[in-house]
């Protein structure tokens, strides 16, 4: 997880550059989420990133 650091069942953004996503991973709870998000889900950085 990019905010805590530590491994586990992470979600990985779908944004950035590549069309594979920047490929970072954070848990679903570091991002004060209680589920996975329906379809493509982009990072806060890759939000701030393409506008």
């Amino acid at each position: 997880c990019n905010l805590c650091g530590q491994g586990g069942e992470l979600l990985i953004c779908d944004g950035g550059d590549h069309s594979e996503g920047c490929r970072r991973s954070f848990h679903i709870t570091c991002l004060g989420l209680s589920a996975i998000p329906d379809g493509d889900w982009i990072c806060s950085s890759c939000a701030d990133t393409l506008g």
